[in-house]
């Protein structure tokens, strides 16, 4: 078989991430027409025609599909083998660093994390993506996804993790709905609740919990994001139950009242996830740090 050179592989992989010869070439600084004649010569190596247009995609065919996994893995290790000889210095970097977050991490970590990039990584970017569990693993592994932060769940392998923060939780209500003794288990299981969740159906954790006692609430309302749940908090007798960190932080824009959960409810340790083949690269092991250090 011909020899072919490995830039080529690598504008494969760039044109199968990005779906579009334009993006791959923004990417890799490369020009169109040097994309385009790339793809032309790894058509013409494999016999096939790899991608076929689709409206404004390039859609991947069958053999390019086969492949993938393979130059993808090999392009990548040979990138972290070249990463590793070389000094990583956040202060001279201008990576983009791409972490997906569950929903109730981001309000209190995000702050923190920028703070301190901006001190010793000034050049550096940050992009904060909606996490989605089924995909994660390939997102690792591909680099689209630097590093990812939610609580522990079951993940191959091939994908690290470490407990970067127990997630203790509360119960927030309107200030002026507010009971005046103690909330009881009693109390909570007769009001009604607002669940924040990105899934439309389905129970969350402290239901979870719930059930192993034996009880059940009831859920009045869901919505994606604790902010919003707090602007419908405040004009009704409904119960939120969120992470302490978060209900602290939003308790300075609105009027509310903290109350201790009536039960017993095992801490949801928050874990950050991260591509094996990455444990000992330099910059992801900076960034992983500077995620710890944001965490307290």
């Amino acid at each position: 078989m011909a020899k072919v050179d490995l830039n080529l592989f690598i504008i494969f992989r760039s044109i199968y991430q990005h779906g579009s010869v334009s993006k791959a070439a923004k990417a890799l600084y490369l020009s169109q027409p040097a994309i385009s004649h790339g793809l032309a010569k790894l058509r013409q190596h494999f016999d096939d025609p790899l991608f076929h247009r689709q409206g404004n995609q390039m859609l991947p065919s069958p053999l390019a599909r086969n492949i993938y996994q393979d130059i993808e893995q090999a392009t990548r290790t040979l990138e972290l083998t070249l990463t590793k000889t070389k000094l990583f210095s956040p202060i001279d970097s201008d990576k983009n660093i791409n972490i997906a977050m569950h929903s109730s991490v981001e309000p209190f970590l995000l702050p923190k994390l920028v703070k301190r990039l901006r001190h010793s990584a000034p050049k550096m970017t940050i992009t904060s993506s909606r996490l989605e569990r089924t995909k994660l693993s390939e997102q690792l592994g591909n680099g689209e996804i630097d590093i990812a932060i939610d609580p522990l769940f079951s993940l191959p392998s091939s994908i690290s993790h470490s407990k970067i923060q127990p997630q203790k939780m509360t119960v927030a209500v309107a200030e002026k709905f507010a009971p005046s003794k103690d909330l009881t288990l009693e109390y909570y299981l007769q009001k009604e609740h607002i669940l924040v969740s990105s899934r439309r159906t389905g129970i969350g954790y402290e239901d979870f919990e719930l059930s192993k006692l034996g009880f059940s609430r009831h859920i009045a309302m869901r919505c994606q994001h604790h902010f919003a749940a707090c602007c419908v908090l405040q004009d009704s007798d409904l119960l939120l139950t969120l992470p302490e960190d978060i209900a602290l932080t939003l308790q300075n824009s609105f009027d509310l009242k903290l109350l201790s959960l009536p039960f017993e409810l095992t801490s949801a340790d928050i874990h950050m996830y991260w591509d094996s083949k990455l444990d000992k690269d330099p910059a992801n092991k900076w960034l992983r740090n500077q995620i710890l250090q944001s965490t307290f």
